[in-house]
C-alpha cells in the first residue's frame, strides 16, 4: 500500500495488483529464517555472491542442510506461524492493509485486478499442494467480497511443469520466460474487456 500514493499520482486509468506472498509480510522479514552464514565477513560474503556462481551454489547448499538437518526452520513454517490463522495480529494487519488498498483504489473510482503469483521455490514443482494456498484463498476472498476480477495463476500453470521450466534457470528461482508469457497470456484473457 505504501507505493499506491506514487501510482495514483501517475493519474492511472485500472490498478493491476501482482500479488505474491512476501506481500503479506510487507517489511517486516525478521522473522523468516536466518541460517548460520557460511563466511562471516559481510565484505567477503558480499563480494563472492555478486561474483562467483560456485559461492552461490554453495551457499545455497549450506542453507539447504542446515533446513535438513532441523538447524534452522523452513519459510514456509515461518509464515505460516505469522498468518496460518485468520486471526493472528500479521493475518489482521494484512488483511487491513489489503482492505485500505482496495479501498484507497475504489475511493479514486479505477478499475482493479489482482494477479496472485505462486512461490516456485516452495511448490518443488508441485502446485497441487502449494504451502501458501490459506493466504491465496483469502486473497480471492477480498476479491470476491469486492467484485474484483482475480486470476489465480495455480489455476493456470501446468502443474506438471518441471521445476527446470518454471525457474529462470537453477540458480535464481524467479518466474521463466514461459511462466511470464502464460501469465501475460491469462491476464489478457481476463483483463482486455476491461482496457
Amino acid at each position: 500500500i505504501e507505493f499506491l500514493d506514487d501510482v495514483l499520482s501517475l493519474d492511472p486509468d485500472f490498478i493491476l495488483l501482482q500479488w505474491y506472498t512476501n506481500d503479506a509480510e510487507g517489511r517486516d522479514k525478521s522473522r523468516r529464517p536466518m541460517p548460520y552464514r557460511l563466511i562471516p565477513s559481510d565484505y567477503v560474503s558480499g563480494l563472492l555472491h555478486r561474483n562467483s556462481a560456485l559461492y552461490y551454489l554453495l551457499k545455497q547448499k549450506w542453507n539447504e542442510l542446515q533446513s535438513a538437518l532441523g538447524l534452522i526452520g523452513s519459510y514456509s513454517e515461518s509464515m505460516d506461524e505469522r498468518f496460518g490463522g485468520p486471526e493472528s495480529a500479521d493475518s489482521r494487519r494484512y488483511d487491513r492493509e489489503l482492505s485500505e488498498f482496495v479501498t484507497k483504489v475504489n475511493n479514486h473510482n479505477l478499475g482493479m485486478g489482482i494477479v496472485l503469483f505462486p512461490n516456485l521455490v516452495e511448490t518443488g514443482g508441485n502446485l497441487d499442494k502449494y504451502p501458501f494456498g490459506y493466504l491465496f484463498d483469502r486473497v480471492l476472498s477480498v476479491c470476491i467480497e469486492n467484485n474484483i476480477e482475480c486470476v489465480d495463476l495455480r489455476q493456470v500453470l501446468d502443474p506438471d511443469m518441471p521445476v527446470s521450466e518454471l525457474w529462470v534457470n537453477r540458480l535464481d528461482s524467479h518466474p521463466s520466460a514461459a511462466v511470464n508469457a502464460i501469465a501475460a497470456d491469462a491476464i489478457l484473457e481476463r483483463f482486455t474487456k476491461q482496457w
